[in-house]
């Protein structure tokens, strides 16, 4: 049975929902993300399936596990997070609820499974390469199925090619080879030459000054890949913003990028090779006086309510896998 593997960005998603509520239990342990995730999972498994019509057979949670040390070689201000007028005050705070977010993140790792949901963490490994090695894996498997990765990161968009699509779940848009030039103004293949001329913010790496989204796509769209924007030197010479790019600083910039952000060319997928075959082999399954221990221990009692229902959209899954 061909069907849908979701790959769902752990991080994003967990630190999306922990912005969102203030849910605390009786006893003082924090729950947004736990209860966030959760629902989340619940909705993109019955939101995707309706927008793709097939069914959901895998659903697979991949998680930052510390800093890519590969990243950090390359860019030592990668992903730092004291801002310039961060006060000693804040910075505690910021601590307080980042332990509090870990600990949360640790126990949906630990306790996914027995909602039929895999999860996968390894050390110095980022989640946005662990989801690239589930496509990779995914893809030799079952080169029929489909594949969405589920995220508001934007370096996924790179990976959208072939069978694979990347669903927002703040948009509920679906990124599609199909649809993406569409949705993006730009074409896919285009992507990855578009965040290496912009940058990301988000990540702390900046892109060459003075070019942001606007004119990283009028380039892209006039000429391609960056080999193709290279190579038209003559022309860019021409402005003060694009002749940036021929500096000394602007092609380490480009070079520098292309090493933090491009998936297929730097993650070595040998490192965890095993470890992912593993996790696609697991027969996944809902276990259900586990669930509603850990639904208990958090206090999470909206769920609770409607646990029947809720819990039947995981079992179908999971049956959906084992009918394949």
């Amino acid at each position: 049975m061909t069907g849908i593997h979701l790959l769902l960005d752990g991080n994003n998603c967990a630190y999306r929902a922990n912005c969102v509520t203030e849910l605390y239990t009786k006893d003082g342990r924090r729950s947004s993300a736990i209860h966030g995730v959760l629902n989340i999972t619940h909705s993109t498994i019955e939101k995707v399936s309706q927008l793709l019509d097939m069914p959901v057979k895998e659903v697979i949670y991949g998680w930052d596990y510390g800093h890519a040390p590969r990243r950090k070689e390359v860019f030592p201000e990668y992903k730092a997070n004291r801002k310039k007028d961060e006060s000693d005050e804040d910075v505690e705070e910021r601590k307080e609820w980042m332990t509090e977010f870990i600990e949360q993140a640790n126990q949906l790792h630990q306790n996914l499974p027995y909602f039929g949901v895999k999860s996968y963490k390894k050390k110095d490994w980022e989640g946005d390469d662990i989801l690239y090695a589930f496509k990779v894996a995914i893809e030799q498997r079952y080169p029929e199925d489909t594949i969405v990765i589920v995220s508001t990161d934007e370096d996924f968009h790179q990976l959208v090619n072939g069978n694979t699509c990347l669903f927002s779940p703040v948009k509920e848009v679906m990124y599609t080879p199909d649809n993406y030039e569409e949705l993006m103004g730009i074409p896919q293949e285009c992507f990855l030459t578009y965040k290496i001329l912009n940058g990301d913010g988000s990540d702390g790496i900046p892109g060459i000054k003075g070019i942001g989204p606007k004119t990283s796509k009028n380039l892209v769209n006039q000429y391609g890949n960056i080999d193709m924007i290279l190579s038209h030197k003559a022309d860019l010479m021409k402005s003060k913003v694009t002749s940036r790019i021929f500096t000394q600083e602007g092609l380490e910039i480009l070079d520098r990028n292309n090493k933090l952000i491009n998936l297929a060319d730097y993650v070595v997928l040998d490192e965890v090779h095993d470890d992912i075959e593993g996790v696609l082999d697991e027969e996944p399954y809902v276990d259900t006086k586990k669930v509603k221990d850990f639904l208990m221990s958090y206090q999470l009692t909206s769920i609770l309510a409607k646990y029947k229902q809720w819990i039947e959209t995981f079992r179908e899954a999971t049956y959906n896998y084992n009918e394949e």
